[in-house]
């Protein structure tokens, strides 16, 4: 059901789509395999990876993490009031040495010609846990997910005991 949920969010979006890549590979999933794949994949397009702060802030505990810097861009989806200064802190100190700050491009590069980006602008500070408490207690999680998935979520009975 993620999955449906994700190809619904991106249906209208000419520039994203959603891959099953993860699901039928069975056994666990982990980002480096799947980014692995993803540049095997498509080797002359320029992969970015999209990544809550929470997680960039975890990054040191996944598994091969170093390599997903050699493999494509990272894009950081900041809380609110976060600023690029706060992602160069949060890296693995074992790597602070491969990064240096581009002022000119607003990232942070990696010896490997790929960058770290602060996505700016998010207006609001929710959580994927946040949203499934709010359907588990029937309130509105309208204006948090596109109406797509709202409706795919009401359909279903996700995150109620009515399913």
């Amino acid at each position: 059901s993620r999955l449906e949920m994700v190809r619904r969010a991106v249906a209208d979006n000419p520039f994203f789509s959603a891959s099953d890549m993860e699901g039928v590979r069975g056994g666990r999933s982990y980002s480096i395999d799947t980014l692995r794949a993803l540049s095997l994949e498509f080797p002359k397009d320029e992969l970015f990876f999209i990544v809550g702060a929470d997680s960039f802030n975890d990054i040191s505990t996944w598994r091969d993490y170093a390599a997903i810097f050699t493999l494509c861009n990272v894009v950081c989806v900041q809380r609110p009031g976060s600023t690029i200064k706060s992602l160069a802190k949060a890296l693995p100190v074992a790597m602070a040495g491969e990064f240096c700050y581009d002022a000119a491009a607003k990232r942070l590069s990696h010896s490997s010609g790929h960058g770290v980006y602060a996505l700016d602008g998010v207006l609001l500070d929710i959580s994927s846990s946040h949203i499934r408490q709010l359907a588990r207690g029937g309130r509105s999680i309208r204006y948090l997910v596109p109406d797509a998935v709202e409706h795919y979520i009401k359909e279903q009975r996700l995150y109620t005991d009515a399913r």
